[in-house]
């Protein structure tokens, strides 16, 4: 059951109210319930991989905690065997290419695709919670979390474990121990703002804007590098309605329900510099692969080289973490790339200059859109015909339907919308009133009802 469908729209207020009205000490027990049935309605099979990490992550904690000067052999023991439905599948692809490979030279036509269907969704998500839990039980920042009901809430908890974002041990898993679920004045109101905004994101523009992106990059021959690059960077700000979308729902839903979950963006595209930007866009990732992956490597703590290499590494882990063929992994390197330049660079001094600020952040912008062309299955078309066919007229393809005019304009000015938005966020320009404030969601609202697109069409980030 996808966020931006109705089915959800009528399903989440009875969630809600059921939690307000129930007696404290049940709203765990139906809130995992509830989370357990949102996600076997997914794919009931993929409830098999849950389950296997919420078992071997609640084992391994008590191992960690109890096994004095054994305990690293037991965590290393417990984190394979989170990773290793996740390896399985990250590496599902390159694993039948050889295979297929391998037995069409020996005369046999096996094919072994049919596995992808039952591919889990979040298996990303919660196994790097799980392994997170863990590793923080071993070194002492949280507690051995002693039930299992709220163990396996942390890890399913609905709004999250489909697409995000990662929940940390240190933030998440005392507020379900103290049972905080219920109605919460201070958090509700925030909490419905976000689920509107979350929604508009997704719905009223990024749905739109792939109109345009799925349109010319998925013809990347018929149009020159400008309309190319154009593309890219429509795609990656389509990208960050959507993911962003996602996330301010599910926090949003979180505070509804009485949990306070941590942002996981930060208006982006002000970054200056790949660093910065890693800092502000997907937080909950960068942040855990900063402290899991990172640090004990020996993060900055080092020799300019040795820095600059453990950034390489962190970064090929996270497009590991993507995917584990090719494109993901030079997805990795390249955003690696960028970091360990932007380290190098005097960003600090150029912040003091605002001409300087502008150009930098939209250099950033550029890149990092550049980069995401490797989400792209035909990555290496787009490339080609960017570079050899750079000139030429700016043209637009798009459904006979739908005038490519018409498009244009509506994705400048949406764009202008969460711009503005995000101007407001970062810089507090203007003070808005509550009234004001009242009346902007207002109209959100009529956007949403008028121009969403509400056919349950698939977050980008659930395929990771």
């Amino acid at each position: 059951m996808a966020f931006n469908t109705l089915k959800f729209i009528l399903f989440f207020p009875c969630v809600c109210l059921v939690t307000w009205l129930l007696p404290r000490r049940w709203r765990n027990m139906f809130l995992l319930v509830v989370s357990l049935a949102f996600y076997t309605m997914w794919r009931p099979v993929c409830t098999v991989f849950l389950l296997w990490v919420t078992g071997v992550s609640y084992l391994g904690a008590r191992k960690v905690e109890a096994q004095g000067l054994r305990r690293k052999a037991s965590l290393v023991a417990c984190i394979v065997l989170l990773l290793g439905p996740l390896a399985f599948f990250k590496f599902l692809d390159p694993i039948n290419a050889v295979a297929l490979a391998a037995l069409h030279a020996l005369g046999l036509g096996i094919d072994f695709h049919g596995l992808n269907w039952v591919i889990p969704a979040g298996l990303s998500i919660y196994t790097l919670q799980a392994i997170g839990y863990v590793v923080d039980v071993r070194s002492g920042k949280v507690p051995r979390e002693q039930s299992l009901l709220n163990h396996a809430l942390y890890l399913s908890f609905f709004p999250t474990v489909l697409s995000g974002p990662i929940n940390r041990s240190f933030d998440l898993m005392p507020q379900i121990r103290e049972r905080r679920f219920g109605f919460n004045p201070s958090l509700a109101g925030s909490g419905a703002r976000l689920v509107v905004w979350g929604m508009f994101l997704k719905v009223a523009v990024a749905d739109r804007f792939s109109v345009y992106t799925v349109s010319v990059l998925a013809h990347a021959g018929q149009y020159n590098g400008f309309s190319l690059l154009f593309a890219q960077v429509c795609y990656l700000f389509q990208m960050y309605c959507d993911f962003a979308g996602y996330s301010y729902i599910a926090q949003g839903c979180g505070r509804l329900l009485g949990v306070d979950l941590k942002d996981n963006f930060r208006q982006p595209f002000f970054a200056m510099g790949a660093g910065e930007y890693w800092h502000r866009w997907h937080m909950a990732l960068s942040g855990w692969m900063r402290d899991h992956v990172y640090i004990p490597l020996g993060g900055s703590h080092c020799s300019k080289a040795r820095t600059s290499l453990n950034i390489m590494i962190t970064f090929l882990a996270t497009g590991c973490w993507h995917g584990g063929n090719i494109a993901y992994l030079s997805w990795g390197l390249y955003n690696g790339v960028l970091v360990v330049v932007s380290h190098l660079l005097p960003i600090k001094r150029w912040k003091r200059n605002v001409p300087t600020r502008v150009v930098v952040s939209i250099a950033t912008f550029m890149l990092l859109a550049l980069g995401l062309t490797f989400f792209q299955p035909n990555y290496v078309e787009i490339f080609t015909q960017e570079f050899t066919a750079a000139f030429g007229a700016f043209c637009l393809k798009a459904p006979v339907s739908i005038h490519a005019e018409s498009v244009l304009w509506y994705m400048a000015f949406t764009f202008v919308v969460v711009m503005l938005r995000d101007v407001q966020a970062e810089w507090k320009v203007v003070k808005v009133s509550r009234p004001a404030s009242l009346a902007g969601y207002i109209v959100i609202v009529m956007l949403i009802l008028l121009i969403g697109v509400f056919d349950g069409g698939q977050f980008i980030y659930i395929r990771f």
